[in-house]
């Protein structure tokens, strides 16, 4: 073999190299080179740190008379899908409630609520997810491997009760 064969073997080899490497179908951000498909359904798997159920509000009833009865939220389990076309996202939060009257006159009630929101999303800068504005404040998120982490508000059930500022990890 002469040398310009030779050369021209090795430039069309790289060429073929490089047009692999850069040929991907997968969807979402990028990891060490590679696309990383991240759309799917997570679960919500801890809050703050946690494992579930993680208690996310502990208050007296919005408006009740002193002594009022104690209440308590805890983040019970949750979902955020990410669809890719079009790219829309939607979370759903469950949180179970807890009420005791402190006098004892009334038994223990409990509850159970859904918080959600729903927008477009897209990826930006590898590993890194954008959402658009919603009533959650959950404005971006971070994947590694099946693990996706967002901070956001965790609505309050009480009409004017305030959100909780969380960070949780959902698995998918």
């Amino acid at each position: 073999m002469n040398r310009s064969t030779s050369r021209g073997i090795t430039v069309l080899t790289a060429a073929c190299l490089v047009a692999a490497c850069t040929s991907s179908s997968s969807t979402g951000p990028s990891n060490s080179g590679t696309k990383v498909d991240v759309t799917g359904t997570y679960r919500l798997t801890t809050v703050r740190g946690a494992a579930l159920p993680v208690p996310l509000f502990g208050q007296c009833t919005l408006g009740a008379p002193s002594p009022c009865a104690a209440c308590a939220e805890s983040a019970a389990s949750g979902t955020l899908t990410l669809k890719e076309n079009p790219r829309e996202f939607s979370i759903a939060l469950v949180a179970n409630g807890v009420c005791t009257d402190p006098l004892g006159r009334s038994p223990t009630s409990t509850s159970t609520y859904t918080v959600a929101a729903s927008g477009s999303w897209q990826d930006v800068a590898g590993v890194s997810i954008s959402f658009q504005a919603n009533n959650m404040n959950l404005s971006s998120a971070t994947v590694s491997g099946s693990q996706l982490t967002a901070s956001f508000n965790w609505l309050s059930p009480d009409p004017g009760g305030q959100p909780a500022a969380v960070t949780a990890v959902f698995s998918k």
